[in-house]
């Protein structure tokens, strides 16, 4: 496990365009990410394309990121409690209840 300080250090790679950076920080967060969709939304497969979704914006995201204000995890799961919400809100449906 990448500590906070390592997933800040890619982060601020990622802002700059470096690929290597982004599959380093994929690794080190996905599963949880992942995890954390499916128990929202229920399905693997909607769980599959939002996680995707939040890869995305993280990656287009990155240069935003301040580590003053969020931790790395923290910055990413509220990019994923906004593509689960809006992933819901496209489908109609509601997320899971747990």
């Amino acid at each position: 496990m990448l500590s906070t300080t390592q997933l800040s250090a890619l982060l601020v790679r990622i802002a700059h365009g470096d690929q290597d950076a982004f599959g380093r920080f994929y690794d080190a967060t996905s599963q949880t990410v992942f995890g954390m969709v499916l128990s929202v939304v229920g399905d693997r497969r909607r769980a599959e394309a939002v996680a995707r979704d939040v890869y995305v914006t993280a990656w287009k995201s990155a240069p935003t990121f301040d580590s003053a204000q969020k931790s790395p995890r923290a910055w990413l799961a509220a990019i994923a409690g906004a593509e689960i919400k809006l992933a819901s809100s496209i489908s109609g449906q509601r997320p899971a209840q747990g």
